[in-house]
Order: structure tokens, then C-alpha cells, then sequence
């Protein structure tokens, strides 16, 4: 396993995360989220809080950008 590099800034619901992919938007609360990962591709994911546990799971096709 390689080295790896997540920051993430939060306003509110909205999440910004800085990776080594790149930029990814989500918005959510409590242990659900729905987003854009860094590859432009839609994502929700659910967490259950305290346990690190996590189901997360890609949607479609890349989105193109406008």
C-alpha cells in the first residue's frame, strides 16, 4: 500500500475534500452523503457513526463538465 493524502474543509452540510486524485464535492448529514468524487463521477455513501464502518457506491457515468 502507497502512501496516501485526504484533507477535507467543511461549511455547514457541504464537504470539500483535497486528495491525491483531486477535488470532491458531497453534501449530507448524520451518516449519509451524496456527492461528486474527484474522477466526476456521482457517489452516495453511508456511515455508521462511531464504528468506521462505510457503504459507499458509485452512480453512472462521469459528468461532463459545463
Amino acid at each position: 500500500m502507497g502512501w496516501s493524502f485526504r484533507k477535507s474543509f467543511n461549511f455547514g452540510p457541504f464537504r470539500m475534500t483535497l486528495g491525491k486524485s483531486g477535488i470532491s464535492y458531497s453534501v449530507g448529514a448524520g451518516g449519509f452523503r451524496t456527492g461528486i468524487n474527484a474522477k466526476g463521477r456521482p457517489y452516495t455513501s453511508v456511515t455508521i457513526p462511531g464504528t468506521g464502518l462505510r457503504y459507499s457506491q458509485t452512480h453512472g457515468t462521469r459528468q461532463k463538465p459545463s
